[in-house]
């Protein structure tokens, strides 16, 4: 089987790689993620409140202005020690929500909570993978990223940075590939020989010849312990120490 490559044609191609921020850069990225979430609900709050109130609706120039003036202000000045285009996307993504919800494709935007994964956009011209593997954010300089296919030094566009609910920290962009050459993707296997399996409740499968494989029900075990976890979360004061100690021992036997 072969998929023809047309030499020219362009396509993005994503990459969603673990990011290792050394101490300053993680307090940097946790208040930068304070910082959207700060910008998205007060913006939010205001374009609610007058739509609301006057029946008015604020336009996205309008908000940013709004954003550029309390960065003006000392109350707010400490929206400058973040990268400014996490700002600017902050509103984007609460126009967007807007739109998806008038166009049918989502529910009314909801405020941005702590605790929910946490994620914010970089855009600069100095958004680049180095020779050494790592990548260049504005404010945040060169920092070490794991699992990185291709580390031939390049610039890239949007780079986003999330946290997950283990406290993970990763990075994903996309950036646009030109075909330079006509190789098959897909090479043509001789001598290919399938095997029909079957997939069900009491064997873990059963292959055309009759072999079985028995049902190791390792979930039985995940779940007894999630259920001990979310019982010792249950006695503690949510949002203390010992709260988020077994939230997070929660969240990781979900990532596996």
């Amino acid at each position: 089987i072969y998929q023809r490559r047309i030499v020219g044609q362009k396509y993005r191609r994503s990459e969603l790689c673990r990011i290792y921020f050394d101490k300053s850069q993680e307090e940097l990225a946790e208040k930068t993620f304070g910082c959207v979430r700060f910008v998205y609900n007060k913006t939010f709050y205001m374009k609610k409140d007058r739509y609301e109130t006057y029946k008015e609706n604020i336009e996205f120039g309008d908000l940013q202005k709004m954003v550029t003036f309390w960065k003006s202000t000392e109350e707010f000045s400490f929206l400058n020690e973040v990268p400014a285009s996490a700002l600017t996307h902050s509103v984007m993504n609460l126009q967007t929500a807007y739109k998806n919800f008038f166009e049918g494709r989502a529910g009314f935007p909801k405020f941005k909570k702590k605790n929910h994964e946490q994620s914010f956009i970089v855009y600069e011209k100095t958004n680049r993978i180095n020779e050494d593997g790592t990548i260049n954010l504005p404010k945040f300089g060169n920092v070490k990223i794991g699992g990185l296919k291709n580390k031939t030094p390049r610039h890239i566009g949007n780079v986003t940075i999330k946290k997950k609910k283990n406290g993970k920290y990763f990075v994903s962009f996309s950036e646009e590939i030109i075909i330079d050459s006509e190789k098959p993707k897909v090479e043509r296997i001789e001598g290919l020989k399938i095997n029909a399996i079957d997939v069900n409740l009491e064997n873990f499968l059963t292959d055309m010849n009759g072999n079985r494989v028995e049902n190791p029900r390792f979930k039985k075990h995940i779940f007894d312990r999630i259920k001990y976890y979310n019982q010792r979360m249950s006695a503690c004061v949510k949002g203390s120490n010992g709260w988020h100690k077994w939230r997070l021992k929660i969240a990781k036997i979900f990532e596996k």
